[in-house]
């Protein structure tokens, strides 16, 4: 894409142009961009739904506004349904959706104002709704054509049906080194993600503990706690964490989680989570580990996850060790537990919420299959690796699978498993009434999951071509793609009520032309943007030729008899929106107009070879051509 758009206007940057520079990595890039000057961009993008048994969320990238020196209130508006409804933010719970009705159809949808001070320093924001399942069964479908696309969600343990065997018992330590910078994540961001986690991996039949380092480390109960929502609300409130000290005691703290769990009958992991950088050496973290096996011979699963800091670390065997994290892969293996590193916000809630799936509920031997009564499925895509079918799935993890269908509903769901050597094998069909009706995200889904599949093979030629294709095809950006936006016209204007874009622009607002992805990605096609639907203001026209040009363009204007005579203005703009030249226009009556620009601005000075705007202004359209001088 770059080489064609520089191919044209001989430049060496774009205005506007998007790439993927790896598996969750993009750059956007912006010229020119002069002085105090400011240009506005909109992008749209899906983010992947994170399942529990209980709720459905996802991450607002909240964390961009720490690009900005200025903090900026947003809004956050929520289009939801039946079957997605009561919007929450899990970091927010003051924050409250008001109900506002849409002009256009008088439907309902929510809003929220947000004051980016509630979120505090580069901290994170999730929504978060109830989970739309049934018996730990979510099914949607979208029909393209002759082609269907699905998307599936099965969390196994309700739906192997052995929810009621599975019971977590995790005691949490929280470690803190107040002579560590941890910039990064910040001490609020540690409660918050553990308080997140707990919330969405327990229920009322699991029990958790919580221990806070002093010199005799703080528990917050003698016994186990349930896992209900409210007790994991008060457990990590502020009266309870005042008890944390600032100073590192981690051989204190995990004995202290060690001694409750075997003097309450032995089973239950430990969760550990510290900044502290104190046993960052091979030699100190295997010492470490030595003298806590004499202390406690038999060692609970240890999970532990070092964050925030980075500054100290060694090289060992083809590996960066950061902190402590050496000690806990040592714990880690010694236990059967795991151990993590995560220097941001959004690293830590994700490590936490692996971390707090996995303890003391895995399914091994996982089997799920998806197909149709009349039909069947394929280029199935999910979050299930094929190739480690044998290898042990957390049981309250969401099994997510997106893929293409011939034919028609009821679809039929088979999982199988093994837990605590025991085989559970649960075959559903779910009936036309309870599958959920889908729209193009899901082939947007697929073709994103279908991507993702296709990087991880080697690159050859062939591979390549299917990537472009698929990319090209579906608008979902690839390695080998790029999404260009070359005219900075209407389609780009930002309007926070927009709550329903069509074809035509925001059907709230009438801004903008194209569809969502069109003002995304440019669209390659001129922009009209119509208040209207009459036959008179659709036979407005404006036309330009030859285009490129080097030394003059012919440009033809029609408008219809009817039309006003006093409101219409064309006019020559640079890609700044800056007015180069304006031309007189005529109004109804008087048919076809030709004019002659020589691609100098109203002072009669040459202008330099690029991009520029030709724009026919008037109350009822307007209508842009990007014209190439040569």
């Amino acid at each position: 894409a770059t080489t064609i758009y520089e191919g044209i206007v001989r430049r060496r940057q774009d205005p506007s142009i998007l790439r993927k520079r790896s598996g969750n990595a993009y750059e956007l890039r912006i010229f020119p961009l002069q002085g105090n000057q400011s240009r506005k961009v909109k992008i749209n993008y899906l983010v992947p739904v994170t399942w529990t048994t209980s709720q459905a969320s996802v991450p607002l990238p909240t964390d961009l506004l720490a690009a900005s020196a200025v903090a900026t209130p947003f809004t956050v508006l929520f289009r939801g349904n039946p079957e997605w409804a009561r919007p929450e933010f899990s970091e927010l719970k003051q924050a409250t959706f008001a109900t506002a009705i849409d002009p256009t159809n008088r439907s309902q949808y929510q809003t929220v104002n947000i004051d980016p001070a509630q979120l505090g320093t580069k901290r994170a924001l999730t929504l978060v709704v109830p989970a739309p399942m049934s018996n730990g069964i979510y099914a949607s479908t979208f029909k393209s054509g002759m082609e269907g696309y699905y998307q599936t969600v099965v969390v196994p343990s309700i739906a192997l049906g052995i929810e009621p065997l599975v019971k977590k018992k995790i005691v949490a330590i929280i470690d803190f080194d107040s002579f560590i910078p941890t910039n990064l994540v910040q001490l609020a961001d540690v409660y918050s993600s553990l308080k997140n986690a707990l919330l969405a991996n327990l229920t009322p039949r699991d029990s958790f503990n919580l221990v806070l380092p002093r010199l005799t480390p703080w528990r917050y109960s003698e016994q186990w706690v349930p896992g209900d929502s409210l007790s994991i609300e008060r457990a990590l409130s502020s009266p309870n964490l005042k008890q944390l000290s600032l100073n590192s005691n981690i051989s204190a703290s995990l004995l202290s989680g060690i001694d409750f769990i075997k003097a309450t009958g032995g089973e239950g992991s430990v969760l550990l989570l510290s900044n502290s950088d104190k046993y960052f050496t091979k030699t100190a973290a295997e010492q470490f580990a030595q003298e806590l096996s004499k202390l406690a011979p038999q060692l609970p699963p240890i999970y532990s996850l070092h964050y925030g800091s980075y500054n100290r670390y060694f090289y060992l065997n083809g590996t960066y060790y950061y902190g402590n994290q050496y000690l806990y892969e040592i714990l880690a293996k010694n236990t059967g537990g795991a151990s993590g590193f995560a220097y941001t916000v959004d690293g830590l809630s994700s490590q936490l919420l692996n971390f707090t799936e996995t303890i003391d509920a895995t399914v091994s031997e996982l089997d799920y299959t998806v197909t149709l009564t009349n039909g069947y499925c394929y280029s199935r895509f999910g979050n299930q690796d094929a190739s480690l079918q044998n290898s042990t799935f957390p049981l309250r993890k969401s099994l997510i699978q997106v893929g293409k269908y011939q034919g028609d509903v009821p679809m039929r769901i088979q999982i199988g498993g093994k837990y605590k050597d025991k085989i559970y094998v649960r075959s559903y069909e779910i009936p036309a009434t309870s599958i959920f009706r889908g729209d193009s995200v899901h082939k947007s889904n697929w073709a994103g999951y279908a991507l993702r599949s296709l990087e991880a093979f080697s690159y050859s030629a062939s591979n390549i071509r299917a990537m472009v294709d698929l990319s090209v095809s579906n608008r979902v950006l690839s390695n080998y793609t790029a999404f260009l936006a070359l005219e900075p016209n209407d389609t780009v204007r930002v309007c926070v009520t927009c709550t329903q874009p069509t074809a035509s622009g925001c059907a709230t607002c009438s801004v903008g032309g194209g569809s969502p992805a069109d003002s995304q990605i440019g669209g390659g096609r001129a922009s009209s943007v119509s208040v209207q639907n009459t036959t008179e203001i659709d036979a407005l026209s404006l036309t330009a030729s030859p285009n490129p040009f080097r030394d003059e363009v012919q440009i033809a204007v029609e408008i219809p008899a009817n039309l006003s005579n006093s409101a219409f203005r064309l006019e020559v703009s640079n890609i700044l929106g800056q007015r180069m030249k304006t031309f007189s226009v005529a109004g109804g009556g008087k048919g076809k107009q030709v004019f002659t620009w020589d691609g100098k601005d109203a002072n009669g000075n040459d202008l330099a070879a690029g991009t520029y705007f030709l724009t026919l202004v008037s109350p009822q359209k307007r209508l842009t051509v990007r014209l190439v001088k040569m």
